[in-house]
């Protein structure tokens, strides 16, 4: 199967779609997600309970090597049940997958009906190796499942994988996180994110006003200056281009400069004063020391807003020149 079609079910799965012509006063209609997929790191760490059991495994030993590079868990996946894909009876599936033990060849009813007799005329002997492939091996939804049956809707199809023992399914969560892993996949999510957002926007702003003020609480402060601390300690070179960047920015707008230099002379804490003159020679700065500058420049650009242009501009070029790996 190629990574396209594995994609489109889960796009399909998790009812992903193009929403044109949401912001009348804008000409761009489209919604290009830029989020970047998660990896086996995160997954393991915030949602191995997601993960099936062979899955999970799989996993574990790939990140047990020697190789830093993983796989996305969309291609752990489709290692895992390539195999499935492959069986020609439901007895071969059931002893190269033990999970799948218990699942019965067919479904039995206790009397014919009108339903028993239309669900032996649109299905065969292989039904129950039919939707194990592809419930397991396809990532299909049941809605489609069903349609392939000619079956009423899911709810008919969840009858008869109860009757055949067949309960144990990719959950909508897992499927998420499989379409979050990969490049394509998560680009998807972030668009209909970006769509819904554009449709909401008084919620939005909303959600946006309670986040910045669980921000301020003092757990979520000491929270985030741990989580930053664990960081820089395995990513040094982080703080690093903060201050390189810092220098290049303050050589592009040397009037920038010397104003807050002489708005610094007048800062009564010294402390404040040391961070922002260490801010200004591009040393490396603590987090709080960085938190410390916040107020200092927040009070300088209400009092010289008519600098604000020539800073806004260096710091794009140097921003530019970071990316592009011009910084020394």
């Amino acid at each position: 199967m190629s990574q396209n079609y594995f994609l489109c079910v889960l796009k399909q799965n998790m009812r992903i779609s193009t929403i044109p012509n949401v912001n009348p006063v804008s000409d761009n209609h489209t919604f290009k997600g830029r989020g970047k997929p998660i990896g086996l790191e995160y997954i393991m760490k915030n949602r191995s309970y997601a993960l099936p059991p062979r899955v999970h495994a799989e996993v574990v030993r790939v990140m047990a090597g020697d190789s830093k590079v993983y796989p996305s868990l969309l291609d752990i996946h489709k290692k895992v049940y390539s195999s499935l894909l492959e069986c020609k009876t439901l007895e071969e599936a059931k002893k190269l997958y033990p999970e799948f033990s218990a699942i019965k060849e067919k479904v039995e009813f206790a009397r014919d009906s009108v339903y028993s007799k239309r669900f032996y005329t649109n299905t065969d002997e292989n039904f129950s190796l039919t939707v194990l492939k592809r419930l397991w091996g396809d990532l299909a939804n049941k809605e489609d499942i069903a349609k392939e049956f000619n079956m009423k809707n899911r709810t008919s199809l969840d009858w008869a994988l109860k009757q055949i023992g067949l309960t144990d399914c990719p959950s909508s969560v897992y499927k998420k996180i499989l379409c979050a892993s990969d490049s394509e996949g998560n680009s998807l999510i972030a668009s209909k994110t970006t769509a819904w957002n554009s449709l909401h926007p008084d919620l939005m702003k909303a959600h946006n006003r309670s986040a910045a003020q669980a921000c301020k609480k003092k757990e979520y402060r000491i929270a985030q200056a741990a989580r930053i601390k664990e960081y820089d300690s395995k990513n040094p070179q982080r703080r690093e281009k903060i201050s390189k960047y810092a220098k290049r920015v303050w050589e592009l707008c040397p009037e920038v400069r010397v104003a807050m230099a002489k708005f610094a002379e007048n800062c009564p804490n010294s402390y404040i004063k040391t961070c922002v003159m260490k801010r200004f020679n591009g040393q490396v700065l603590t987090e709080e020391e960085a938190r410390s500058c916040k107020s200092f420049f927040q009070k300088f650009w209400n009092s010289n807003p008519n600098l604000k242009t020539a800073y806004a501009r260096a710091r794009a070029v140097a921003s530019m020149e970071l990316r592009s790996n011009k910084l020394s």
